[in-house]
């Protein structure tokens, strides 16, 4: 009942921004890329890439996702989401996909449904949430803190997660549904 309610509170959150947003970009099926600017909201399909962009309110892609050197307020982000060069999340992030944080920060919980999640050089979060991920064929959900910190707790909801620590990578609260490994 639990993942239900998850995986409906997610789409929920996903396609809220769809009809809310009537000021947002809104491109689609396209690769887009913004550069130097400041935006209210975003609402992508495809392969967007931004860099030294602000995004005050909602960023919601469904692709992949390219941000270097950003500051946004809340994501919503399905596939593969890369972040990178001081980064900065402000707001709630809830993501469905690959993620690989480099030098970024998250200040709010990470919410997360994926196998394979990468925080390295000074990537700082707060808890990190993970999601079973349903059409996994994999039979383990990891995450790996490279030279970085998570500064709360880490749950892997599936009961069968790793924690990967490297290069001084740390967390700093407890560990439920998954075990560590150095």
């Amino acid at each position: 009942m639990k993942k239900i309610i998850f995986i409906f509170c997610f789409i929920f959150l996903h396609f809220s921004g769809f009809c809310f947003a009537n000021s947002c970009e809104k491109e689609s099926l396209r690769n887009s890329q913004y550069l130097n600017s400041t935006k209210e909201c975003i609402n992508h399909v495809g392969k967007l890439t931004l860099t030294n962009v602000v995004v005050t309110n909602q960023l919601d892609v469904t692709g992949k996702l390219i941000a270097k050197n950003v500051v946004l307020n809340d994501v919503v982000a399905t596939g593969k989401i890369l972040f990178e060069k001081q980064s900065l999340i402000k707001g709630k992030i809830d993501l469905v996909g690959k993620l690989i944080a480099n030098n970024s920060s998250f200040l709010k919980t990470l919410n997360i449904v994926s196998d394979h999640i990468e925080l390295n050089a000074g990537t700082t979060t707060k808890d990190i949430l993970i999601g079973k991920n349903a059409r996994s064929k994999t039979k383990k959900q990891i995450l790996y803190i490279d030279n970085s910190t998570v500064n709360g707790n880490i749950k892997f909801t599936s009961g069968i997660g790793e924690v990967v620590t490297r290069n001084g990578g740390s967390f700093t609260g407890n560990l439920t549904g998954g075990t560590v490994r150095k």
